[in-house]
């Protein structure tokens, strides 16, 4: 029976994990081991959320250049 392919978590799926994955960190209940595999953990799904805002945004500027009918997109920023 082949093995079935786990589904990639949703942004916000992969974020409360982050989130937990900090939060257990933060309160000081894991050993080092525990809290370096962790670490590790969280650095590779900051990865995976990092590319996933990155894939939005392009969508974002392809979406608003299709919407002016402009042959380049222009780069979406946000306001601060």
């Amino acid at each position: 029976m082949p093995a079935k392919k786990k589904a990639k978590p949703t942004f916000e799926e992969g974020l409360e994990k982050l989130e937990a994955l900090a939060s257990g960190m933060e309160d000081g209940s894991m050993a080092l081991e525990q809290a370096l595999g962790a670490y590790e953990e969280g650095m590779a799904l900051y990865g995976e959320l990092s590319a996933m805002l990155q894939g939005a945004q392009q969508r974002i500027e392809q979406i608003r250049a299709g919407a002016r009918d402009e042959k380049e997109a222009t780069p979406f920023e946000v306001e601060k």
